[in-house]
């Protein structure tokens, strides 16, 4: 379950580049590549292993003129996504999965 008090961090082998407010993300393990729009490259720039996705989200409340209950359960969506697709992890050693190390 992702709880607005875990913190995240992008894998060792993801890289992501910011071109013209979107961000195209690469893991180096895969030949996929994700582009991501405006609201979702900021959500990865604060990926940062020291933000709380609750801070996160006060942090975009901030920035972009959306809805605040529909903002969280956007994010809390997105977190879902980019853990399934294997581009972040949790950096709380016990929540950790598939064997990923800090």
């Amino acid at each position: 379950m992702i709880s607005p008090s875990t913190i995240y961090k992008p894998r060792k082998d993801v890289r992501y580049r910011i071109v013209s407010d979107e961000a195209v993300v690469v893991r180096q393990q895969s030949t996929e590549v994700i582009v991501l729009n405006e609201v979702a490259a900021r959500i990865l720039q604060l990926l940062d292993a020291h933000t709380t996705l609750s801070e996160l989200i006060h942090a975009l409340e901030a920035e972009f003129d959306i809805d605040p209950p529909q903002l969280e359960h956007d994010v809390m969506g997105f977190i879902k996504e980019l853990l399934e697709a294997g581009v972040i992890i949790p950096t709380v050693p016990s929540a950790l999965e598939n064997g990923d190390v800090l």
